[in-house]
């Protein structure tokens, strides 16, 4: 692709130099170079490519939509009233994601009482794969289950039925990340009227398409569970969930397609 008569535009969903500058900063910036257009998942990693690697023209922004298997069950879904229980947190067991700061937040939330009552469960995905291989993750795992035994581990890639059952019944989806090119959970779990908490300094790129709420992730842990709290007691919260619920809904594969079109046909030159 990179010989020459062949157009390309470069898409990629991860900018390994942001966190590998050394090992990957020279090969991002030949790609840029090549390229005849860049598109990026988030506003922060558009700033990142034009000025860091050199984009001549400033990346478009084009958000994932929700995969066509999960829209239709969400679509069927609409309407729906459950119980909802569930404090979340889906992402990768894996340091780029952070989830020791969710581990952190049910440790202070379990010390204070706030699970007694099971009116509230926290769930925690921690792959099991990853926990056979990863110290770190064998470490979250085991101090979510001591600190919340009543809590769920799940440790399988989840369907889209199995993500619309946890979904529907989540009251709050903490997303733990200060930086995430996109984040596609807080789309899912917004689907399902499940509204998620963020890190309030616009790194994340599925906060630029939909409602959240932003916090400071980076807070003392005392700090960041009494923001937690005051944000499940707050009726607000769930005017948060509709308007992200809506959204969620109407960025399909179509509304996708057609803004990447029109990027492809406007920076692509002619043959």
């Amino acid at each position: 692709l990179c010989g020459g008569d062949v157009p390309f535009i470069w898409s990629p969903f991860r900018i390994f130099s942001r966190s590998d500058f050394d090992g990957h900063h020279a090969l991002e910036c030949d790609g840029v170079r090549r390229s005849d257009g860049v598109l990026a998942l988030c506003a922060s990693d558009a700033d990142f490519v034009t000025e860091r690697l050199g984009a001549a023209v400033r990346p478009l922004v084009v958000h994932p939509p929700l995969r066509e298997s999960v829209l239709k069950i969400a679509r069927a879904r609409r309407g729906e009233t459950r119980r909802r229980k569930y404090l979340t947190c889906v992402v990768r067991v894996s340091e780029e994601k952070e989830p020791h700061r969710f581990v952190e937040l049910c440790e202070e939330l379990a010390r204070r009482g706030v699970f007694d009552s099971k009116a509230l469960s926290p769930v925690f995905c921690a792959n099991a794969s990853l926990c056979q291989t990863s110290a770190y993750a064998q470490d979250l795992k085991a101090r979510f289950q001591k600190c919340a035994p009543s809590g769920r581990v799940i440790e399988h890639f989840l369907s889209p039925e199995e993500l619309g059952e946890l979904f529907s019944e989540t009251i709050l989806n903490i997303h733990p990340p200060t930086h995430d090119a996109f984040g596609m959970t807080i789309v899912e779990s917004a689907a399902f009227g499940a509204p998620s908490v963020v890190h309030h300094a616009g790194a994340v790129g599925a906060s630029e398409l939909l409602q959240t709420i932003g916090v400071d992730v980076e807070a003392p842990t005392r700090e960041f569970a009494d923001k937690i709290e005051e944000i499940l007691l707050d009726a607000r919260t769930r005017v948060v969930a509709e308007n992200a619920h809506s959204k969620a809904l109407e960025w399909d594969e179509a509304s996708f397609g057609h803004a990447v079109f029109d990027f492809l046909f406007s920076h692509i030159r002619n043959p």
